[in-house]
């Protein structure tokens, strides 16, 4: 994985974005609609939304390798094709072959309605092999 943030962290990529809560929560569906080889998801809680919910149960349907990292409880087990818990895990990250970001919310809906949220996302403007 450390190739990927070198890749995305490199000249020839887009510069990073910083966003809010309701960006994240836009960029997240858009990055998991696009992911054509794996999703990683590194969230202390997670409670999916039913968009969401539909759009990981579909790519992984398609063949898209999804991995869960969490801390709290999961029952969305059947969307990941792969799933860790944590007990000390505290940190939020997104990744795809395409885009990473990083920030502080929760896959939560409580965090995306409730809190003062920020993440950092960077996306590939070239992708090699695509």
């Amino acid at each position: 994985m450390s190739g990927l943030f070198h890749s995305l962290l490199s000249k020839k990529h887009a510069e990073p974005e910083c966003l809010t809560a309701q960006g994240i929560a836009a960029r997240l569906e858009r990055m998991f609609s696009e992911a054509a080889s794996y999703i990683i998801i590194v969230s202390p809680y997670i409670k999916l939304n039913l968009r969401l919910r539909d759009i990981l149960g579909e790519k992984k349907k398609a063949g898209v390798d999804i991995t869960i990292i969490h801390k709290g409880p999961f029952t969305a087990t059947d969307i990941a094709t792969r799933h860790f818990q944590r007990s000390n895990l505290h940190a939020a990250c997104f990744l795809t072959e395409k885009a990473a970001l990083i920030g502080s919310m929760n896959l939560y809906d409580y965090s995306q309605v409730n809190n003062d949220e920020l993440g950092i996302y960077m996306e590939k403007e070239d992708f090699p092999g695509t």
